[in-house]
C-alpha cells in the first residue's frame, strides 16, 4: 500500500484525522486479497513467487426483449487454452448478457483488439449457442480485468517469505464471490 488518505490507517479517527508519515499496525495475520495488485503487495514483504497477468473479460448486454431466448446459462464446450468460453445467460432483470471473453493483456493480439473486433468475436461465439438473438438490441458493452496468476491457478496459501502473510491471489473467477 503506497498511500492511505486518513491518518495512514485508512480510518480517520485512528489518529484524530491527522495525516501522519508513518503508523504501525499490529496484526497476527495479514491477508493479501489485493486482486490485480496482489503481486505488488507480495513483493513488499520480499515474496516474488508469482506475478499477476491481467485478463480482460468483455461483455455485451442486450435489451430485455431478448431475455426470453434462454432460461438457462449456456456454456460452450470448454477450450483447453481459453477456458470455459463465451457464454449466454439471462440477467436477474431479464436482459440477455453475452460474455466474457478472456483476453490476456500480455498478448498484444488480444490486448490491442478494437471494440468492433471484440464485439464481433462475442457475437459469433454466442450465435452458435442462441442463433436468434438480435445484435442490434445491444444496449451496453463493458469490460473488467481479472487477476490471472502466473502459476495458472488460484493462490490461497501462506507466503514462504512470512507465514503470517496469507495470499488470496490470482482468483480470476467469480467462483468465490457467492
Amino acid at each position: 500500500v503506497e498511500d492511505m488518505f486518513y491518518g495512514g490507517s485508512g480510518w480517520m479517527h485512528a489518529v484524530n484525522g491527522e495525516t501522519v508519515e508513518e503508523e504501525t499496525v499490529t496484526a497476527r495475520y495479514v491477508v493479501n486479497a489485493a486482486g490485480g495488485a496482489s503481486a505488488k503487495i507480495a513483493r513488499m514483504i520480499g515474496d516474488n513467487s508469482f506475478t499477476i497477468l491481467p485478463r480482460l473479460g468483455d461483455y455485451l448486454l442486450l435489451n430485455r426483449n431478448q431475455g426470453h431466448l434462454t432460461t438457462h446459462t449456456l456454456f460452450p464446450c470448454p477450450d483447453p487454452v481459453l477456458g470455459k468460453g463465451v457464454l449466454v445467460q439471462t440477467t436477474l432483470w431479464g436482459n440477455l448478457i453475452l460474455g466474457p471473453t478472456a483476453r490476456d493483456t500480455y498478448k498484444p493480439e488480444a490486448r490491442d483488439m478494437d471494440d468492433a473486433s471484440v464485439q464481433e468475436y462475442i457475437l459469433s461465439k454466442c450465435k452458435a449457442l442462441v442463433p436468434y438473438f438480435d445484435p442490434k438490441e445491444t444496449i451496453h458493452a463493458f469490460c473488467g480485468a481479472r487477476a490471472k496468476s502466473s502459476r495458472g491457478d488460484w493462490i490461497i496459501e501462506q507466503s514462504e517469505a512470512d507465514p503470517s502473510f496469507i495470499h488470496a491471489a490470482g482468483i480470476d473467477s467469480p467462483g468465490m464471490a457467492g
